[in-house]
């Protein structure tokens, strides 16, 4: 596969918006099923998370295996430029088999979350059509991140797989098919949304990372899944690091992708 210059994919799309994914588990779903994973063959289904106390959680189908998360851009977004110079954020694990892309277009986060979700959890993954949509982007990005070299390889390979989202036509239907189903109206194409997504995922190393494709500094360890629960590490990141910094004005919507049965 032949690649543009992530920087020239960057400015090229600019200015180019995505109708956003409404924060609903029937439209994560409607996109999985449109991209070529239909969650149901493996006994998976994005659900609403109601809050993130303990009888809260209780009350989802099945253990997670990953989730978005969907919080306000003007509240939150100085306190996360400080995180990792707090000390709380872990370095990625060398070598760890994360699937990580960049967003280079705008309002195309929903769609990006749901795809970090898929691609980081192996039943999505062997769950995959082939040569639908994501079947496709997964192995062109695989193949191009594969061929980066040199220190700073894992990054080229998150702005090659960005690259390669923007241009994928067959995504960006299945988004913009779901989009356009959801229950409220979707905003004008070219709107500024200030609400943002990001995926939490557990890495194959064991710890919890949330992946934001507009992060400059990549993945965010926040350390070890406790007990194997990924909510509950989910929960306790989200009580410290976005209701405590928001208090009355924290406005947060959490989906999971759980198993079912």
């Amino acid at each position: 596969v032949v690649m543009a210059d992530p920087s020239a994919v960057a400015s090229k799309h600019a200015r180019i918006h995505w109708l956003p994914l409404e924060s609903n588990p029937d439209v994560f779903t409607q996109f999985a099923a449109r991209a070529g994973c239909p969650l149901h063959r493996v006994n998976l289904e994005f659900c609403d998370v109601f809050g993130f106390d303990d009888e809260l959680l209780m009350m989802l189908p099945g253990p997670a295996v990953a989730c978005v998360l969907l919080f306000d851009t003007k509240v939150f977004d100085a306190h996360r430029e400080t995180q990792r110079a707090s000390g709380r954020v872990l370095p990625t694990t060398e070598g760890i088999d994360l699937f990580y892309i960049k967003q280079f277009v705008g309002n195309a986060c929903g769609t990006i979350a749901a795809v970090h979700s898929m691609l980081n959890t192996p039943e999505c993954v062997a769950a995959m059509e082939p040569d639908a949509p994501l079947a496709m982007f997964h192995a062109a990005a695989r193949g191009v991140a594969a061929a980066e070299e040199g220190d700073d390889k894992a990054k080229k390979a998150a702005e090659a797989g960005g690259a390669l989202l923007a241009e994928a036509e067959g995504l960006h239907a299945a988004s913009e098919d779901s989009a356009a189903g959801g229950q409220t109206e979707a905003p004008d194409l070219g709107a500024n949304v200030d609400h943002h997504f990001v995926a939490f995922v557990r890495g194959n190393d064991g710890n919890l990372y949330e992946l934001d494709g507009r992060r400059p500094d990549g993945p965010v360890n926040w350390g070890p899944v406790k007990d194997g629960d990924l909510m509950k590490s989910v929960a306790e990141v989200v009580k410290r690091e976005f209701v405590a910094v928001a208090g009355e004005n924290c406005m947060l919507n959490c989906i999971a992708l759980c198993r079912s049965g």
